[in-house]
């Protein structure tokens, strides 16, 4: 042999272990596809099934939610609605209450200055209040003085009184005695 013959050999044999480890590598990689598929809890038919069931479970509940998310929406919006209408309604009040509250000010405004003016009188009535406290007081002092000129002019009067009884009971007496002296006389000189 020569040498191109056993470089062919060679190469036949390296080529035929590469085919061999490449065949051992497809045997070892091989699979049986029926049994894949058809096998019970770990095959691609239980598998496919579980998907298709789990994928019908989920359509059930993204329609739910679907549903309630709607559901909700129609809330909000009816909420939003009624909030509007309160918010309105709020307005319509605020508007009342500024008018109310201007209102309230003028009458403040004509309050106070009526009580000013109150105020002013008043001052004025308390002067004169003062000045007839002033005038009675003097008015009492005047009685009490009268009153206590009357009181010792009565007192003169009661002990006048008294000594003119007592003189007149006297006077009596001097009398009396007068008229026995008299008696005793004229029995004397006659």
């Amino acid at each position: 042999m020569n040498l191109v013959g056993k470089i062919i050999t060679v190469s036949i044999l390296v080529a035929s272990v590469f085919f061999m480890a490449v065949a051992m590598a497809v045997y070892a990689t091989h699979r049986n596809w029926r049994d894949a598929l058809l096998t019970p809890d770990v095959g691609l038919q239980a598998r496919y099934e579980a998907a298709q069931k789990k994928n019908k479970e989920l359509t059930e509940e993204a329609a739910k939610l679907k549903q309630q998310f709607d559901a909700e929406k129609a809330a909000k919006m009816q909420a939003l609605a009624k909030l509007e209408a309160e918010l309105e309604a709020a307005r319509a009040e605020l508007k009342e209450l500024d008018v109310k509250q201007a209102d309230l000010a003028k009458a403040k405004a004509e309050a106070v200055a009526a009580m000013n003016e109150t105020q002013g009188q008043t001052a004025g009535s308390r002067k004169e209040l003062e000045a007839q406290r002033t005038a009675v007081a003097e008015a009492r002092k005047d009685r009490d003085a009268h009153f206590q000129e009357v009181v010792r002019l009565t007192d003169e009067l009661n002990q006048a009184a008294n000594e003119k009884d007592l003189l007149q009971k006297r006077t009596t007496e001097l009398a009396k005695d007068v008229a026995k002296t008299e008696q005793v006389l004229r029995k004397a000189v006659h």
